[in-house]
């Protein structure tokens, strides 16, 4: 949406693949909670600076690796902690996979 503001909203569903009813509930939120904003036909535009902080990877506010590092990668970390409970086997954090590690140095 950062690189064609003013889509209407099928644009968007159509270029990513995407289903076009859950995507325009997404839009509809994300116009209530004021990080889109859109007309009345539906065609969006990321609200004032929003677009650093979602959209331009390696601004200092780009919150992307906040959002992987508490999806998927938080998620495998919660996981191996609760199976080193049982186990007793500790994992130092320079050793866990990639996908933990990378959106955990976006993030910060």
């Amino acid at each position: 949406m950062a690189a064609h503001p003013g889509s209407p909203w099928p644009a968007p569903a159509k270029r990513l693949g995407l289903g076009l009813r859950l995507l325009v509930v997404w839009c509809k939120t994300a116009v209530a909670c004021e990080i889109l904003g859109a007309d009345h036909a539906g065609r969006d535009a990321l609200a004032p600076h929003r677009d650093k902080v979602l959209a331009t990877p390696g601004h200092p506010r780009q919150v992307g690796g906040y959002v992987q590092l508490g999806g998927d990668s938080a998620s495998a970390a919660f996981l191996a902690l609760c199976a080193a409970f049982h186990s007793g086997q500790y994992v130092p954090f320079q050793e866990r996979e990639e996908r933990c590690s990378s959106p955990a140095a976006d993030a910060t």
